[in-house]
């Protein structure tokens, strides 16, 4: 049993088809079992978000939150749908629950307005 855990093997790039640029990504979100790509999208969606409140605290003087949660939520949609293009990397369940979270944050960038 111990020996099963110490050498567990895991598949090599060389058995993949080579011949696109999304290879490596696949092995990756293979070998994590899928947890690459959700660490992924959760980080562009929390670079988008702080990144633009902070650049519109900058150069207005005072940011906005529910602009930048929106811009972050819409960035985040769409990269995941390009990703869902490719196979065996991004699941429904996930596609789902990111466009579900940029609606959220959209509706609450309606709202919040005076």
């Amino acid at each position: 049993m111990i020996e099963q855990i110490l050498f567990q093997t895991y598949r090599s790039i060389t058995e993949y088809n080579m011949s696109g640029l999304d290879t490596p990504f696949i092995y990756v979100n293979d070998v994590t079992g899928g947890l690459f790509v959700k660490l992924l999208i959760a980080i562009v969606w929390l670079i988008f978000s702080v990144g633009s409140y902070f650049i519109q605290k900058r150069n207005v003087g005072s940011g906005d939150f529910p602009t930048s949660l929106a811009v972050a939520g819409f960035v985040t949609s769409v990269l995941a749908m390009l990703l869902r293009l490719v196979p065996n990397l991004i699941d429904g369940l996930t596609l789902a629950i990111v466009i579900i979270v940029s609606g959220i944050s959209i509706l609450y960038f309606l709202f919040s307005r005076d």
